[in-house]
């Protein structure tokens, strides 16, 4: 069958019936393959952004973890100084304490002498 255009001559379109649908099955292909072509290119942008979204996620929990571990060690790190400056007041009183007592003990023997 030709498609005819109502303003041509009913002959003049049916005589390449045979190039014309061609070109056009060959436009068609083109335009189907250039489709297929942009369908894989989105699917593989979607596979890539699922994967960095994945990534992504992965790292924000890494640094979550990090951040908790951190701030554990932190407060640890702050305990044990606390700790460590209570018990260097109590050697520091302890030392003045027995300073004080060796002084008393050299004048207790000067008297004696």
């Amino acid at each position: 069958m030709c498609i005819r255009d109502s303003k041509a001559a009913p002959r003049e379109n049916c005589d390449t019936e045979g190039g014309h649908y061609d070109r056009l099955e060959k436009v068609v292909q083109k335009y189907e393959g250039e489709i297929r072509n942009h369908i894989r290119v989105e699917q593989q942008l979607k596979l890539f952004s699922e994967s960095l979204q994945t990534k992504l996620d992965e790292s924000e929990r890494t640094r979550i973890e990090l951040l908790e571990s951190t701030k554990a060690m932190i407060s640890t790190l702050k305990r044990d100084n606390q700790n460590l400056a209570e018990k260097a007041k109590r050697i520091g009183e302890e030392k003045a304490t027995l300073e004080g007592r060796r002084l008393e003990l050299e004048q207790t023997v000067r008297n004696y002498e």
